[in-house]
């Protein structure tokens, strides 16, 4: 990051011009100052001047000042690969989107605030510094771009120290004994060797972690060197994120797939690899990788089976497949696995191979591989992606796996978390043993697996839970901590010792204050008004809701809770007005249209509600509640062909919906068709047997 000025700024400025979101705009310079004009929707032409040039290459966007200290990212970056790459020009980071101005994609919108989405990774001990009194930034940092101390920690005691020849107290980030180019020594040993050394090693992948992940802050900053998870919450293979594999799929960076890879397990870190202060890769091409890995063996025909020096045979192409992100920019998934053709087979994802081998299949080139190795087909492990997969699908019996997952300790944690995360849709299936499986992974070694169970454990009763997770609120990791006391929230203080009631109090705190540093954000303001709640104070939970959607208008979860709070204080008709509100900026989301029909239930208007739930259940077929209530509503309006027909439909999208077969059951049966449900009786008591 950087002020813009004749250095910095690599743009066309020379009236230039481009388009977005089908308006003109032009690029203009004036007195050493930079300057955009675009046409905006409801104000016509506008002229805004750009203060700060982000980024370098491949791509450099530009900054605008807002009101209430924003800077926020215009719409159109400057393409700064050469002419002969097809760069050196304007592009659209959004093309064909036509983003309109209550988007929180557009250019002006929250998505693009560089204070809360960009602003801690590219400067130096930033603080945001919001202010909810006068709904302002002050933002602060010590040095505009990244510096020495952004990852070594303050450094005037350094400078001190120097003059007079005592110890550093800089943060030590070496990879203490680093293997070089001829080094005999094999990878195993020099880790071994640097056993003692593990808590530095540590120390880096920690440090690196905060903006090489996908995150949410706990905190306005960061303390150089501390544990990661003190500080951030980060996502586990979400769908939508990742693929059920773990390939990366959305701009997830490269924290959560490295946690994957053999090479983390090991104790291989980011500079092993990359150095630090230039950028770069150590060695250039295979010579990175044969640092450990051994070259008469890995960089071989006879391993990659492709001519020499070509990109087929390099080892990236292979085990890290890249992605194009912000249109232009190609970043590789760092999780460093083998090629899986058989698993984009099974479950759809994709694969090396046939990246390259576009005209043909994932047969062709599982076929291929056991060819390679004369038959030989255990390279066809089992992997946790088909677990996930089958979690995402909500597939019969998935819970099974999933659990196996959770006592699988080679199984990496990440991939662990998430399936904690995937139980809870399966909870009418799962036994008393199930949820004590469940119940353990709060002592999981690694934090992530105790953030996941601290949040599935909501299953059990509250007073079990409560028992369970007051332990958690002495975690020694921030993260867990505070969800522990999020869920705590609602616990009776009966079930609590004196010593876990304390403990929860501060633990509330810090929640509260961890909420309150980001509460620009809708989702902080939802979650602030639902703490108002467990807290007894409605009014105060609606005002945050009312916040929310202040902030953002789109937040649909705003939407959802003050709605059901109008409901709990009997003003259905105020929950069926901002319901509608909600979908005259949405028309076509699910969840608003799901709760806008129960609201009608409740007001007896049923015939006007079943629509909405129907529409509700045509826009998310993936949400088996949404059709499962639509088929309800049609039985108890005499139309109980339809509402069969319906139930029919969703369980061959989600076969193991408990609430659904039993309601199918039901309906056939009152509707003479005892064959039929006798049919679906037994599907329900195979699906029992799997308990």
């Amino acid at each position: 990051m950087a002020q813009a000025n004749e250095t910095s700024v690599l743009g066309n400025f020379d009236e230039a011009t481009a388009e977005l979101d089908g308006r003109s705009v032009r690029f203009f310079r004036e007195e050493g100052r930079f300057f955009v004009e675009i046409g905006e929707v409801a104000e016509g032409m506008q002229v805004y001047e750009v203060t700060h040039t982000f980024g370098y290459a491949p791509l450099q966007q530009y900054l605008i000042p807002r009101p209430g200290g924003r800077l926020q990212a215009f719409g159109l970056a400057w393409d700064s690969r050469p002419a002969t790459e097809g760069g050196q020009r304007w592009f659209d980071l959004y093309p064909g989107r036509d983003l309109m101005p209550d988007d929180p994609l557009h250019w002006s919108g929250r998505d693009q605030t560089w204070n809360w989405m960009c602003a801690d990774c590219h400067s130096t001990n930033l603080r945001r510094n919001w202010s909810p009194e006068t709904e302002s930034y002050q933002t602060t940092w010590q040095e505009i771009s990244v510096g020495c101390e952004a990852c070594h920690g303050p450094g005037r005691t350094h400078v001190e120290t120097a003059r007079t020849g005592a110890p550093s107290p800089l943060i030590d980030l070496s990879a203490s004994g680093r293997w070089e180019q001829g080094d005999s020594m094999t990878l195993v040993a020099r880790l071994l060797q640097q056993e003692g050394e593990g808590s530095s090693r540590r120390t880096q992948v920690e440090t690196c972690a905060p903006c090489h992940a996908r995150r949410a802050p706990l905190n306005d900053g960061y303390a150089i060197g501390a544990p990661f998870m003190d500080f951030y919450r980060p996502s586990r293979l979400a769908e939508g994120l990742y693929h059920p594999d773990g390939q990366i799929q959305d701009e997830v960076f490269v924290w959560g797939s490295f946690r994957q890879s053999k090479m983390a397990t090991a104790g291989v870190v980011c500079s092993d690899c990359h150095e630090p202060h230039s950028g770069e890769i150590r060695f250039q091409g295979n010579a990175v990788c044969t640092q450990c890995h051994e070259a008469s063996h890995f960089d071989a025909v006879s391993h990659h089976r492709h001519a020499p020096e070509t990109e087929a045979a390099a080892c990236v192409t292979c085990h890290m497949p890249a992605r194009t992100y912000m249109v232009i920019d190609d970043r590789r998934d760092h999780s460093f696995r083998v090629p899986r053709p058989d698993l984009s087979e099974a479950i759809g994802t994709p694969n090396a191979c046939t990246a390259c081998h576009g005209d043909q299949d994932a047969a062709w080139a599982a076929s291929a591989i056991d060819t390679w190795r004369d038959g030989d087909k255990s390279w066809r492990r089992a992997h946790f992606g088909t677990a996930l997969a089958a979690g995402r699908q909500g597939e019969p019996g998935a819970w099974l796996d999933l659990l196996a997952l959770l006592d699988a300790p080679e199984v990496p944690a990440i991939a662990r978390a998430t399936a904690l995360s995937l139980l809870p849709a399966y909870d009418d299936w799962l036994k008393d043993d199930d949820l004590e499986a469940v119940a353990g992974s709060l002592n999981d070694e690694d934090p992530l697996v105790r953030l996941a169970a601290v949040e599935a454990i909501a299953r059990l009763p509250l007073a079990t839970s409560s028992r369970l997770l007051a332990e958690r609120l002495q975690d020694p990791v921030a993260a867990v901590r505070l969800a522990a006391a999020a869920q705590l929230s609602r616990a009776d203080e009966r079930d609590l010792s004196l010593e876990q009631r304390f403990a929860l109090t501060f633990a509330l705190h810090d929640y509260r204050d961890s909420l309150e540093t980001s509460a620009e954000r809708a989702d902080m303001q939802v979650a602030l008004g639902n703490l108002h709640l467990t807290e007894g104070n409605q009014t105060l939970a609606a005002a945050s809701f009312r916040r929310a959607l202040a902030l953002d208008p789109t937040w649909i979860p705003a939407y959802l809770a003050l709605a059901d709070l109008q409901s709990r204080w009997r003003e259905e008709s105020e929950a069926e007005a901002l319901l509608g509100e909600g979908l005259e900026r949405l028309p076509d989301n699910a969840e608003l249209q799901h709760v806008l029909g129960l609201s009608l239930i409740r007001q007896q208007r049923h015939a006007e509600a079943v629509p909405r739930l129907g529409r509700a259940a045509t826009a998310a077929p993936q949400v088996a509640r949404f059709g499962y209530v639509h088929a309800v509503a049609l039985w108890s309006v005499g139309r109980p062909d339809e509402a069969i027909d319906v139930l029919q439909e969703l369980l061959t999208r989600h076969p193991a919906d408990r609430a659904s077969l039993e309601a199918l059951a039901a309906f056939l049966q009152r509707s003479g068709r005892t064959r039929e449900a006798l049919e679906v009786a037994r599907r329900i008591q195979e699906l029992h047997a799997l308990e």
